[in-house]
């Protein structure tokens, strides 16, 4: 039987494993049976980034209501984010996991990468002491220095740029002068 945190290991690769590894090994004795601290948002991601490369509005809007905290849900309704995903997602062609940003008990950052758009994203999902989904966030980041050519001339960081200000994701880097 896998685990829950099987799958996403997985699609994160060994990174994200020596993250949750150290974790574990430095976890207090009394929390010994309980799951790795992100193990909740580890799986939240992965579920979320499957449910993306294949955007349906009904099993997006299952899922997050299945997952959202009652004070999420009532920031932001269900029906509304899984709009906003289904959008995103299908701009996308879907997303794929590229690494950990970041770990921490209860929340995890990934770096996502559209799958024929090319558009990069941090995903951030928060989880409450419940287990659930509490809080999101997804912006526009730069591509993994490790993905880039060893010798990347400027044009490709502009083309990178240029491709996110067109798609409406660029932010506060898509000034003027900017086609």
């Amino acid at each position: 039987m896998q685990s829950a945190i099987s799958s996403p290991l997985r699609r994160f690769g060994p990174a994200f494993a020596a993250t949750v590894l150290v974790s574990v090994s430095f976890s207090p004795a009394s929390a010994q049976n309980a799951a790795p601290p992100n193990a909740t948002a580890t799986r939240l991601v992965g579920e979320w980034t499957t449910l993306c490369r294949t955007p349906s509005l009904d099993q997006i809007t299952k899922w997050l209501t299945t997952n959202l905290s009652d004070a999420a849900a009532k920031r932001v309704p269900a029906q509304q984010r899984a709009r906003d995903d289904v959008e995103l997602c299908t701009a996308n062609g879907g997303l794929r996991e590229m690494a950990v940003k970041q770990s921490e008990p209860n929340t995890i950052s990934a770096v996502l990468r559209g799958l024929k758009s090319d558009i990069w994203f941090e995903k951030r999902l928060e989880v409450n002491a419940a287990g659930q989904l509490d809080r999101t966030s997804l912006s526009p980041t730069a591509p993994l220095e490790r993905t880039l050519p060893k010798d990347a001339p400027v044009r490709t960081w502009n083309r990178v740029g240029l491709q996110q200000c067109r798609a409406g994701v660029g932010g506060s880097n898509c000034g003027a002068g900017v086609g």
